[in-house]
Order: C-alpha cells, then sequence, then structure tokens
C-alpha cells in the first residue's frame, strides 16, 4: 500500500477530485494543499496512476502551478496563474514533473509564447487584449490558434 505525507495549510478543505488528468483512462486524484494570490490561486497536488506498478506517482511540480485542469482538446495540462496579469501555462507529464510547453500571458496585451527544441520561450504572437473583464480571467484552451 502506498503512503504520502505532506503539510496542508489549516485554512482550506482538501476538495479532492478523482478524475482522468492525462488522458490514459484511468483516473487520477488531485487535491488542494493550499491557497495563495489573496484566495485567487488553488495550490493542489497532483497523483497519476500508473496501470503498470498500480500505484499513484506523485507529480513533484504540481503545487508550482496553480489552478490546475485536464486539457481534453490539446490532451495536456493547463494551469491557470493570476497576478498582476493572468497565465494559461500549457503543461505536459514527464516522468514525475509537469513540463511547461507553451503560455499565454494576458494583460493590455496578449502575449502567446512556446518553448523551442532548445528549451527557451519564443513569443509567437503578440496583440492588444481588447476582451472584457470576464474575458481577462479565462482559461485559454489552445494557444496555436488562441482559444478559450
Amino acid at each position: 500500500m502506498q503512503k504520502f505525507y505532506f503539510d496542508k495549510d489549516g485554512l482550506t478543505g482538501i476538495n479532492a477530485e478523482i478524475s482522468d488528468f492525462n488522458g490514459d483512462g484511468f483516473k487520477d486524484l488531485m487535491y488542494q494543499s493550499g491557497i495563495a494570490g489573496r484566495g485567487g490561486n488553488t495550490i493542489r497536488k497532483l497523483f497519476i496512476y500508473d496501470p503498470k506498478s498500480k500505484e499513484f506517482i506523485y507529480i513533484k511540480n504540481s503545487d508550482h502551478y496553480p489552478n490546475l485542469s485536464y486539457n481534453s482538446d490539446l490532451k495536456c495540462i493547463n494551469s491557470l496563474i493570476l497576478t498582476g496579469s493572468t497565465i494559461t501555462s500549457f503543461l505536459k507529464i514527464k516522468s514525475d514533473s509537469l513540463d511547461e510547453f507553451a503560455r499565454v500571458d494576458v494583460s493590455d496585451t496578449i502575449v502567446v509564447e512556446e518553448k523551442d527544441s532548445s528549451g527557451k520561450f519564443r513569443v509567437i504572437e503578440k496583440r492588444k487584449f481588447t476582451g472584457n473583464d470576464d474575458d481577462f480571467y479565462k482559461t485559454f484552451r489552445r494557444y496555436k490558434p488562441l482559444e478559450y
């Protein structure tokens, strides 16, 4: 039997979510471990079920990316980061970690970046943000072409 031990803030419940977070058809587990950004950023720990070992793999840096959700369009994980701007990060699971491969940063402009073969982020699109307040806080489902 697997056992994991982590500290948990005393402010929120665990808000556990059992769902397929990597598109393999198996249920995975995510729970809330903290909160940041004046309550706007929910910090979660993600565990991916490995059917070969019949155990869960703890995704070590999952708590570095707030507001995680599964993006079935791109078969990746999205993180919505609320700062002075709003950033949608597009993440792939590599071994026991999340690896960011693209991001959309929204402030008065929208900047779309993609990681190149050398591992550096390059701007692939930049334009003025013309949306409303609701649009500012939306998670992008695609970055090429840009779609909510």
